[in-house]
């Protein structure tokens, strides 16, 4: 069967429904996976999808593709301008390192970039597996099988519901198999009467039935589960597998915030009930509260709870010294109206509130967590926060002594009798020949990025009785969220004699829209509740920092220090938190190591309006082309044709272009059946066409070929003739 007469309408419709098919593998990735992004990974798919079906020559699709690769692999991983080269030379110099690391058997730390080029990789070949399932196989029973065993199998071990994705890969899958048989039958049985009515009817036919039964079918009652379900009994009693199971009938719990910190790990899920949204103009976390005391399980608040009652709203509560160099900004918090969330949510250094209650915020002094009167009313739900915004100097930090006070030794450099000493000696190891307190800090921070330390919210142990939770991530499972990430870098300093403390809130969240004047607005859902560390530093204050793998530092760090290179900033193979959304400037996401459990996101990408914009007009200019470029294949392929073979001179060209002609004709519409000669084909041709030039050329072709008969410039005389065959091919598409 001719290729063109395949690829009719019908048979693009079908390739459709095997798009549509394939999405529903994409669709579950944010849920049992680390995967973020993913409507521009769905982007990409219909991209080569359209592509493939289009079976454009390689030496054009090729580049096409490639093209769209580079395009996201710079939408998640870089900023600047798209066309701009230097990004380019740092993503071949990230691939060849990547791929030493796969020679060295070294999965592990793999970047996020080369995860996504290979992820890219693939579907760029999944959309070349469909066009040849359907297309020309016209089989597609294994794939479809494969998917419904695929939504069976995480919709019961895990967190994805998968009821309505059965019922749309049930119904797309067997239309596909009963339009697929059709067209087969009518293929193998040769029948070309009324082809395309008789195929409209059946399909038609078809469709309507299998829409009426899996929709009847999908109404009617059904019998509840005859076995109880099995993987809460799993759970419960399962054993501890390398140190990595919790439950003990308890359940998995949810991300968000809570206020029972004293044991820490165990799995939960990802919660994304929305808790507030904020008007800022500057990336930071949302600070709530800070904890102090270790207890080898997790973390409590020292000494008596002292509260003060805010007077005209005024804040006295100091994280920076006086000699930081701070910006006074405002942010703008909405509450979600479904929330009691009854703590003030604030970027740091809060100097004053603006809000429209009577009752009196109050400050826990030895927490530094503001809270509201709980009066039931919704009042607080939409308040602003004036505050300090730091931008710390390294030079300072980095010079800092280390003669704390009492108070600040008796508080931030607690530890528990009973830590393992090797705790203490993996950080001295860490830091060994380090001099200044800020560069061990940055050397513990960095530590977690490699080492064999991964991200994970489900299979996350929770100490025994005899076990530390510190000394449990950092030597048995190396495994865990945020919590495990901040509690062991704040407990590392400690035993160097430098202050911390553990901090909880939320990350920056997802953004949601741009307002103006550098004002954004982000939308923060359970699921961004984290926990960080601050670390106190003499004549600077209280610095945050972010060691958890696939977060960021989101705050400014000035590297004024002229005498060495800034240890503080970023490698460029760090790793990304999950499902974030560009959040519009600077930003780089990295790996793909999602967020959690205490459990919110790093700095996700951010990309200007300007940037935005040309994204989008980019990538509308390159689908309306693709499309123009669909309409027009065949003129496309003609003219290609023309410009490979007129420059050439050697009589050999002869022959490569008549071959490479009668291609052409049977691709446009002019085919050759199995019975035919080339001098009936050439008549064929020719009668269509009301010219002689093609019996001509084929007689030439046959003395040469058969009576090694070959005239002298025989390409050059036979160029025109060639060209008016192709010409008049052209006209009549």
């Amino acid at each position: 069967m001719h290729n063109e007469e395949k690829k009719n309408s019908s048979s693009f419709l079908l390739f459709v429904l095997g798009f549509l098919l394939f999405l529903e593998w994409l669709r579950p990735l944010p849920e049992i996976t680390e995967t973020g992004h993913l409507g521009l990974f769905m982007m990409f798919s219909a991209y080569t999808f359209f592509l493939s079906y289009m079976q454009l020559p390689i030496l054009v699709a090729f580049p096409v593709k490639l093209a769209m690769v580079l395009y996201v692999i710079h939408v998640l991983f870089y900023t600047g301008p798209l066309l701009e080269i230097s990004w380019i030379g740092q993503f071949i110099d990230s691939l060849k390192a990547n791929l030493l690391l796969c020679l060295q058997f070294n999965f592990t730390d793999l970047t996020s970039q080369f995860r996504t080029f290979l992820f890219l990789i693939v579907l760029w070949l999944v959309s070349y597996l469909m066009f040849y399932w359907i297309i020309h196989l016209r089989k597609i029973t294994l794939f479809f099988v494969l998917t419904i065993i695929f939504i069976g199998v995480i919709d019961t071990f895990t967190f994805y519901n998968g009821k309505t994705a059965i019922f749309r890969a049930l119904s797309m899958g067997f239309i596909l198999l009963g339009a697929l048989y059709i067209i087969r039958v009518r293929e193998r049985e040769g029948i070309i009467i009324n082809t395309k009515k008789l195929m409209k009817s059946w399909i038609t036919a078809l469709v309507i039935v299998l829409l009426i039964s899996t929709s009847v079918a999908h109404a009617l009652p059904k019998y509840a589960p005859q076995w109880p379900d099995p993987i809460p009994f799993i759970t419960s009693y399962s054993e501890d597998v390398e140190g990595t199971v919790k439950t003990n009938g308890t359940g998995v719990q949810k991300s968000g915030y809570g206020d029972n910190d004293s044991h820490l790990g165990g799995p939960f899920k990802f919660d994304h009930t929305p808790i507030f949204k904020a008007n800022i103009k500057e990336i930071h976390y949302w600070r709530v509260e800070s904890k102090d005391m270790y207890t080898g399980k997790g973390w409590q608040v020292s000494g008596d709870n002292v509260y003060y009652q805010l007077d005209d709203d005024k804040v006295k509560y100091q994280l920076y010294d006086n000699s930081v160099t701070t910006e006074r900004l405002t942010a703008t918090i909405n509450v979600d109206d479904e929330v009691g969330f009854y703590y003030l949510l604030n970027p740091g250094q809060v100097t004053s509130i603006e809000n429209s209650w009577d009752a009196k915020t109050t400050l826990q002094q030895n927490n530094g967590r503001f809270s509201f009167p709980k009066n039931g009313s919704n009042s607080y739900k939409n308040y602003k926060v004036n505050y300090d915004y730091p931008k710390f100097s390294i030079k300072a930090l980095r010079y800092s002594d280390q003669e704390y006070s009492g108070e600040i030794k008796r508080k931030y450099l607690q530890l528990p009798e009973n830590l393992p000493e090797r705790v203490k000696q993996l950080a001295e190891d860490i830091v060994e020949g380090i001099e200044s307190p800020y560069d061990k800090v940055v050397a513990i921070e960095r530590y977690f990025g490699g080492n064999g330390f991964v991200y994970d919210n489900n299979r996350v142990a929770v100490p025994g009785a005899d076990d530390d939770y510190v000394d449990q991530f950092l030597f048995e499972t190396q495994r865990g969220y945020c919590d495990n990430y901040s509690t062991s870098m704040a407990i590392l300093l400690r035993t160097l004699g430098i202050p911390t403390r553990w901090v909880k809130g939320f990350t920056q969240g997802k953004y949601d829209k741009t307002l103006g004047e550098g004002i954004r607005t982000y939308q923060v859902t359970n699921a961004d509740a984290h926990s960080w560390v601050e670390v106190y530093f003499n004549g600077v204050g209280w610095v945050p920092f972010e060691p958890t793998r696939g977060f960021n530092n989101v705050f400014d760090f000035i590297n004024d220090d002229e005498s060495t290179n800034d240890p503080n900033e970023e490698e460029p193979t760090k790793e990304k938190e999950k499902d974030k959304e560009p959040e519009q400037e600077e930003l780089l996401p990295e790996e793909d190591d999602t967020i959690a459990g205490g459990k919110g996101n790093g700095k996700g990408l951010q990309l200007s309006g300007l940037s935005n914009w040309f994204s989008g007009i980019l990538l509308a200019t390159l689908i309306i082309l693709s499309f123009f470029a669909y309409m027009r294949r065949n003129k496309i392929l003609i003219n290609f044709t023309l410009w490979r073979y007129k420059n050439r001179k050697d009589d050999a060209a002869f022959y490569e272009a008549y071959a490479k002609l009668l291609k052409v004709l049977h691709r446009c519409g002019y085919e050759r059946k199995s019975t035919d000669t080339l001098r009936a084909y050439a008549a064929y041709v020719d009668k269509r066409l009301n010219t002689t030039k093609l019996s001509e050329l084929t007689l030439l072709y046959e003395k040469g070929i058969y009576h090694k008969q070959t005239e002298t410039s025989i390409w050059v005389k036979s160029l025109p003739a060639y060209e008016a065959i192709l010409k008049n091919v052209q006209i009549r598409l």
